[in-house]
């Protein structure tokens, strides 16, 4: 998936005009370990069990389509938290989407 953006994104000193988010490379492992990695993130016991239950319940979440955007693109979450809204709404959009296919 690449994402082009509407106008240059400045991070970390770096202007990006577009994204390449390598989705269709992602494995079922791959994917699990994403899975794993996120619900493991989660700060309270309560929210580890929410993320935990079914995976095609987190795969409407827009946390975890950031976390699958920043882990398969090697950016941070940061990246993806200081995109213009239209942008990582288009992000999240294009992951759940992708992942519910």
């Amino acid at each position: 998936m690449k994402l082009i953006f509407d106008k240059p994104y400045e991070f970390e000193g770096k202007s990006y005009n577009e994204l390449d988010i390598p989705l269709e490379n992602i494995n079922g492992k791959e994917l699990l370990k994403y899975h794993k990695s996120y619900v493991n993130s989660k700060a309270k016991p309560q929210e580890r069990v929410q993320a935990s239950n079914l995976l095609l319940t987190v795969s409407g979440d827009p946390d975890f389509s950031i976390f699958i955007a920043a882990s398969a693109s090697q950016q941070p979450i940061e990246f993806f938290e200081n995109l213009p809204a239209k942008e990582v709404v288009a992000v999240i959009a294009q992951i759940s989407s992708f992942l519910l296919a």
